[in-house]
């Protein structure tokens, strides 16, 4: 679906809620009619932290909290923005990022280069040379965004929307080949959420699964968010998500 402003992919870790990036965004994506995915890697002791099993809900908490305040941040301004927590290498992320939202742009935020692993790493010059969409690096000092820094200007209804479902490998295996499935068969609701966090729960191992939908069939969908969510979720008809588009399955953050 065609838009007037551009699809712009934000990749950072600390500095994510920062209003330096919200007005960048707008500015790269051509004013607030824009399309914006959000990735926040998961930073790398967190990783640890769910490797070993300890802390999941406290090492969690930090990058969420980002995640929800960029989004949040982004939407009011009036743009729409989804996102998640992604693969803590950060190119990977930056390479799902593009799989997921098709932007024609992205946007990497890091620290200030005495600070920032990421450019000791060499993580801007390797992304410009593996993507072939624009890359603006963005070097940012930890902000807190209010909401006097921000003007509410309505979102679009018309734009399609990334949404995004955790599920087991094993639901996830299936749904490549029949689609999606609710819990009373193909025609019940699957909760789906704009704003997903690092991990589904559950014994399996977890993927992330992304489908693009029109926003229309959002429209009065909005339900209580289960415990993986962290924005906006609704409960959409599966055969309604099977018709939107073929989703996307990602491993997850600590696969």
């Amino acid at each position: 679906m065609t838009t007037d402003g551009k699809c712009i992919l934000v990749v950072a870790n600390e500095t994510l809620a920062s209003p330096q990036i919200v007005e960048t965004v707008i500015e790269r994506a051509g004013g607030r009619s824009g399309r914006i995915g959000v990735v926040a890697p998961l930073l790398p002791r967190h990783k640890l932290d769910h490797w070993l099993g300890t802390g999941d809900a406290e090492v969690e908490r930090e990058p969420i909290g980002r995640l929800e305040r960029t989004t949040t941040a982004l939407v009011a301004a009036g743009m729409r923005a989804t996102g998640y927590i992604a693969d803590a290498e950060p190119l990977q992320a930056l390479l799902d990022g593009i799989r997921v939202f098709e932007p024609e742009e992205a946007v990497i935020s890091t620290h200030p280069p005495e600070r920032s692993t990421w450019i000791e790493r060499g993580l801007i010059e390797e992304a410009k040379a593996k993507v072939d969409i624009p890359i603006t690096h963005l070097v940012v000092d930890m902000g807190r965004i209010t909401d006097s820094e921000l003007a509410g200007t309505g979102g679009r209804t018309d734009e399609p929307v990334q949404v995004f479902r955790w599920m087991s490998t094993d639901e996830a295996s299936t749904l490549q080949h029949e689609g999606f499935h609710g819990p009373e068969g193909p025609s019940s609701d699957v909760l789906v959420s704009e704003v997903a966090g690092a991990g589904g729960g559950g014994s399996q191992e977890q993927v992330l699964v992304c489908v693009q939908v029109p926003a229309a069939t959002l429209a009065g969908r909005e339900t209580a968010a289960p415990p993986w969510a962290h924005g906006a979720t609704y409960a959409v008809p599966a055969d309604l998500l099977n018709r939107a588009g073929p989703p996307i399955v990602l491993r997850g953050p600590t696969g």
